[in-house]
């Protein structure tokens, strides 16, 4: 696809979690599921995955963790209207529907499989997709609500959240960081395609363990989100 510059107004900025921000543009770009775009403010850009889906018209959606830099502050303190520089799209992180996919995400790695897997339920592709969520707290999930309302929508579609620090909180699912044994809970693994995305060093230690478990390079796609 042909990459391209646009002046994009801030349609709306909404909260996902205590520390996580989504922000809406208006734009009409031709994308695919887990591409990512570059977001100039403050005078830098810097590259986000595109959250929402090519199906949503008008509009691109960008989630990401709101870490204080001057960068982050340009976009919380901008006003609906404000326009900023997008270009792209970039990225070959995409989804291949030709075989059953299971997704595993760290943190803000969650926001390719939002729009890939809301994709997937609104063009209603016979994919097999499971969501493996790793977070810290139960308090730490994006899109949460809209995961619960995905799987309602998609009955080929599996969402699996783990917690890593459930102490003080109010958790009754899983816990610890996605293994062995939480990959091989999901029947069709040993035929899958794997799609691993999150902080680099968790996207290492993701890759290490599939192919551990005979997972070849070929079945596993990963994108290594940096600066958390």
């Amino acid at each position: 696809m042909k990459i391209k510059t646009y002046q994009a107004p801030l349609l709306l900025k909404r909260k996902e979690t205590h520390d996580t921000m989504t922000f809406r543009f208006g734009i009409n770009m031709d994308f695919r599921p887990g591409q990512f775009v570059m977001l100039n403010a403050g005078g830098r850009s810097e590259a986000f995955s595109v959250c929402s889906p090519p199906t949503d018209n008008g509009y691109i959606e960008i989630s990401m963790k709101m870490t204080g830099s001057a960068y982050k502050k340009a976009l919380d303190d901008a006003k609906t209207g404000d326009k900023f520089e997008i270009k792209g799209p970039y990225g070959h992180f995409l989804l291949d529907g030709s075989k059953g996919a299971i997704m595993i995400a760290g943190g803000i790695g969650i926001t390719p499989f939002m729009s890939m897997i809301s994709y997937a339920t609104a063009k209603k592709l016979p994919t097999k997709i499971t969501l493996l969520y790793s977070n810290k707290t139960p308090e730490d999930i994006a899109f949460r609500k809209e995961f619960d309302e995905l799987q309602k929508q998609n009955k080929n579609l599996g969402v699996i959240h783990t917690i890593t620090r459930p102490e003080g909180h109010e958790w009754s699912g899983r816990t610890g960081r996605v293994d062995e044994e939480m990959i091989k809970s999901v029947p069709y693994w040993k035929g899958a395609l794997f799609y691993v995305c999150g902080p680099g060093e968790m996207v290492d230690s993701m890759t290490a363990l599939l192919q551990g478990m005979g997972i070849t390079k070929e079945r596993i796609k990963a994108e290594r989100f940096g600066g958390y």
